[in-house]
């Protein structure tokens, strides 16, 4: 299967140091499928939970489905 992932980062104010977004994250996900499949999830964590990922993944699926998840991830600071 192809895909790809888009992130949009919200984080308090605009001045985010480096290795602010490491940590962990945790959230839920709700994912469907008519043709191409597109996956959603809502992540918070990171610098002590003020953090939000919103991942938007289109999938290269074909098919009807559905599905509903919990995620986690954790993202560590490579200096």
């Amino acid at each position: 299967h192809a895909g790809s992932i888009v992130w949009g980062v919200i984080a308090p104010g605009d001045n985010v140091a480096p290795g602010s977004l490491a940590g962990d994250y945790t959230g839920a996900g709700a994912g469907g499928s008519a043709g191409i499949g597109v996956k959603v999830n809502l992540l918070f964590g990171g610098d002590d939970g003020k953090i939000s990922l919103q991942p938007l993944q289109v999938e290269g699926n074909v098919g009807i489905g559905a599905n509903v998840g919990v995620t986690r991830l954790t993202l560590v600071y490579g200096q």
